[in-house]
């Protein structure tokens, strides 16, 4: 029995080593891929905006009646586009508030100016323009956040500069992305007045999370974040407008952008949008176009008090 049990006993001690040795091969196995994938985190965190978040398009469109093409250049030399379109009712050369629009992630100028152009028919000249590389702005070799933060307030100074636009009444419109940006562009232009954010997220790696979780964390920086911005509004109106319905920004981070703000002492408001999604055109929708058209009436119409220059 003796002599049976060794050769067992020996058979246990050799297959030990064996196992450890395994294991040891799978963590060297892991640890070679974790710190590979933390190094292609750090270089891709580098374009995470740019590929995640911004999707340019450059097709050729027209001009459509009633918009006057425009170009300005921003402080650091990249000439972009836009439609500048006067109020239905104003005269020649009258000078009126001025509405920029600072547009979502996708697409160009025609795919979203309708989503601002509609506050003309409510005595707003209004700006709708195209960050660089999309539409017809210049092209770069690729943009970050701060990039089109710049672009948004480069186009708020060519509106205040007109002759036909009240440069101490100017309101901004942002929809998704472009909530975001209009934010912390208007944070350090004190002559912006009112800032619409529609469809909005409340941070970067919040959304990018939703859509990819822990890599979308891993992969996109803090930074400009929407609800520091709306915060940081000081005296300046916001109104927080979302639809229900939204399955690509859910309606919580509009939530948090407007709790954010209210925390901080913002004069904000909330509406909601019973079963509008992301991409519907609200802007045939009388419960979305009456608020904003108010807000902006109230803040750049009726208030007349004076604004800090730049």
């Amino acid at each position: 029995a003796m002599a049976a049990a060794t050769p067992k006993a020996s058979h246990a001690r050799s297959a030990r080593p064996a196992r450890r040795s395994s294991w040891r091969r799978r963590l060297i196995v892991w640890s070679a891929l974790l710190v590979g994938l933390i190094g292609l985190g750090v270089v891709v965190r580098m374009n995470a905006d740019e590929w995640l978040f911004m999707w340019p398009s450059r097709a050729e469109f027209a001009t459509p009646a009633g918009h006057e093409d425009v170009e300005f250049t921003t402080p650091d030399g990249v000439r972009l586009h836009g439609w500048f379109v006067r109020a239905f009712d104003a005269a020649p050369g009258e000078v009126r508030p001025c509405i920029v629009q600072t547009h979502g992630n996708a697409g160009a100028l025609p795919d979203h100016a309708p989503s601002a152009t509609w506050l003309a028919q409510h005595g707003f000249h209004v700006l709708a323009f195209d960050y660089r590389d999309y539409g017809r702005s210049q092209e770069t070799s690729g943009e970050t956040r701060e990039d089109l933060v710049t672009d948004a307030r480069a186009a708020i100074a060519y509106a205040r500069a007109r002759p036909d636009v009240d440069g101490e009444r100017i309101g901004v419109i942002g929809f998704s992305l472009g909530s975001g940006l209009g934010l912390a562009a208007v944070v350090e232009a004190p002559s912006v007045r009112a800032v619409v954010a529609r469809a909005g997220f409340d941070g970067w790696k919040t959304i990018a999370n939703r859509h990819a979780p822990v890599l979308g964390g891993l992969l996109v920086r803090s930074g400009l974040d929407p609800a520091d911005s709306a915060a940081a509004l000081g005296t300046r109106p916001l109104l927080v407008i979302h639809g229900d319905a939204d399955r690509i920004v859910p309606i919580a981070h509009g939530r948090a952008v407007y709790e954010a703000a209210k925390a901080a002492g913002v004069d904000a408001e909330f509406v909601e949008l019973p079963g509008v999604r992301h991409n519907d055109p609200v802007w045939l929708d009388p419960r979305f176009t009456e608020p904003i058209a108010a807000f902006f009436r109230t803040a750049l119409v009726d208030t007349v008090e004076a604004v800090p220059a730049e």
